[in-house]
């Protein structure tokens, strides 16, 4: 008998957590503003160009020349 009465108060208590409504809810609201553009996880959509302040001398056509400033003789 006793199992009987056990086996019963389980069959209830299923059927009771079957008919149980969740808990009423708030909507979620964003607690602080969305990021704007330069804040994204992506960065910005395009970067400005930055244009140099003065322009570099002409070439000299010998490589070493232009980087150095000096001649190298082999």
């Amino acid at each position: 008998m006793d199992t009987e009465m056990e086996e019963d108060r389980e069959k209830e208590k299923r059927e009771d957590s079957l008919n149980q409504q969740p808990p009423q809810r708030t909507p979620m609201k964003p607690t602080a503003p969305p990021a704007s553009e330069t804040q994204s996880a992506d960065g910005p959509v395009e970067e400005p160009v930055t244009k140099p302040k003065r322009q570099p001398p002409p070439s000299t056509g010998d490589r070493d020349l232009d980087i150095s400033g000096q001649s190298y003789i082999q």
